[in-house]
């Protein structure tokens, strides 16, 4: 076990148990493909510092750019991954809408039951929970996501931010991402918030 500087972008498929299990697998074989495609924008884009590793949740991924130096790259990718949801969408057959979650911190990196590399601690816990008070088309942040990007030329006024309360009766403040501008971004106050 180490600890690494974790960026993650945790995103899940809203409503995903509503759609039959056929369904199901299509949205999974096609979001698989739409986060492998955002992380290619954004290498193509400009350059990753860093390692990239896939955590499959289910009815989604937690990406996690470890080591990454440039400020918002987690940002690009979640941009690009709603992005691509949209376009996908424009022709599917089996349309579907993502939240997204990103957030920031130095977690512990490690190597789990099948071998894999993993991730623990308030960074990637953080992150599922910030996505789960999002729907769909949306992008919530962490504090530490808002106090790195706050006063950037790029996202100057671009967040919304929200009290909330989660597991263990914790209050934390969880920053909505809005930008008018960009058609495929649900900029709606959250509705669980």
């Amino acid at each position: 076990m180490i600890k690494v500087d974790a960026k993650y972008v945790f995103l899940d498929v809203v409503g995903y148990t509503t759609y039959n299990i056929e369904n199901q697998a299509t949205i999974v074989e096609s979001i698989e493909g739409i986060v492998k495609g955002a992380i290619s924008d954004c290498y193509f884009l400009g350059s990753f510092s860093s390692p990239v590793y896939y955590l499959p949740t289910g009815d989604g991924t937690c990406i996690v750019l470890e080591n990454e130096t440039e400020d918002d790259q987690h940002m690009k990718v979640a941009l690009s991954v709603l992005k691509r949801i949209f376009k996908y969408n424009a022709s599917a057959t089996v349309k579907f809408e993502a939240r997204i979650g990103v957030n920031e911190n130095k977690d512990i990196a490690y190597y789990d039951i099948n071998g894999n590399r993993n991730f623990a601690g308030r960074g990637i816990n953080y992150a599922s929970r910030i996505m789960s008070l999002a729907d769909g088309g949306q992008i919530l942040v962490g504090a530490a996501v808002f106090e790195r990007l706050a006063d950037t030329s790029a996202y100057q006024n671009k967040f919304k931010d929200f009290p909330v309360s989660i597991r263990h009766d914790r209050t934390i403040t969880v920053y909505q991402f809005i930008d008018k501008t960009i058609e495929y971004l649900n900029c709606d106050k959250p509705s669980r918030i």
